[in-house]
């Protein structure tokens, strides 16, 4: 049985539709996914101009051995001639569909090209309570580039192209839920069913987390909370404004001065989710004060009983 009190889910397409908004807002002029540069290299001004014209892309999962052995990792190198084995992490894969590019030798003509459906190959590492996504390798067909291209390429281009993938990753994450008054155990990351699921327990919650059978839920992102979560949160939310305070005076028929003051401190509880019916319970204190006026005190003594028993008659 599955024993969390916060489980947290996006899926591969929710993910993607927030690289395709961080896309749209900044691919705007200068930017992560346009621009230029320009180095200094054996006493040569190398330009370098990309352009990324349409959103990237991720899924989860691990490269086939042949995709990962022609894949290239920052010293220009493939994976099969650094002899570097496929990572026994998980891994996602972005794609950069198109980069229009230009390099070359400033104030030449620079070489051009396109290269289409770029992919970065990152591991996943979710041990420290956060993702940690490292970049590892990318896959670019170079299959028709001259060997003074290739090497130009991968000194100039290969480089800016490992930063935008990078940052371009930086975006997936799991949202950060704050339920202020409430304490959770570090939270516990896996990739589960193409989703990125983040899961914790109160600090209150002596069991060890469990989400093996955790059903996922079908929307693009979830927040599940727990009974006691639940309960917690509404008793923490209506503790923080203190305790409810009536207070009244009033004087009766001249005889006599009161006063109340009630104090009660509301707690709720969910009941039921379908129908959802949650409810409250009131520990409650009542001051009640009578105080006799100075006419009632004179009734009582025998000159007011008297006076009353004559105006009776």
């Amino acid at each position: 049985m599955s024993n969390f009190d916060l489980a947290i889910g996006l899926s591969t397409s929710e993910i993607n539709r927030y690289l395709s908004e961080y896309y749209n807002v900044a691919s705007d002029g200068d930017s992560l996914f346009k621009g230029s540069e320009e180095i200094e290299e054996m006493g040569l001004t190398l330009v370098f101009e990309w352009h990324v014209t349409q959103a990237p892309e991720f899924v989860f999962g691990t490269p086939v051995d042949s995709a990962w052995a022609i894949a290239l990792g920052k010293d220009g190198q493939t994976n099969e001639e650094a002899n570097r084995p496929v990572p026994s992490d998980p891994m996602l894969q972005l794609t950069i569909p198109v980069i229009d590019v230009k390099w070359g030798i400033k104030d030449t003509e620079l070489q051009s090209g396109t290269a289409h459906n770029v992919i970065a190959y990152a591991t996943l590492d979710f041990s420290n309570s956060a993702i940690k996504i490292t970049l590892v390798a990318l896959r670019i067909d170079q299959s028709e580039f001259q060997d003074i291209d290739k090497q130009i390429f991968n000194l100039l281009v290969l480089p800016f192209i490992f930063d935008t993938a990078e940052q371009a990753l930086a975006v997936i994450k799991l949202p950060e839920i704050d339920l202020r008054g409430l304490e959770f155990n570090p939270l516990q990351v896996i990739l589960k069913e193409k989703y990125l699921l983040g899961a914790a327990t109160l600090k209150s919650n002596q069991s060890p987390l469990d989400i093996t059978s955790l059903t996922i839920a079908q929307d693009p992102a979830f927040i599940l909370l727990s009974r006691d979560v639940f309960n917690s949160a509404l008793t923490a939310a209506f503790a923080s404004n203190g305790e409810f305070i009536k207070e009244e005076t009033g004087v009766f028929n001249s005889l006599a001065d009161w006063s109340y003051t009630v104090k009660a401190l509301p707690s709720l509880a969910l009941d039921t989710v379908s129908p959802l019916v949650i409810k409250g319970t009131a520990d409650m204190s009542v001051d009640a004060e009578l105080t006799l006026t100075d006419e009632a005190l004179f009734m009582l003594t025998p000159q007011g009983c008297a006076f009353a028993l004559w105006g009776y008659f």
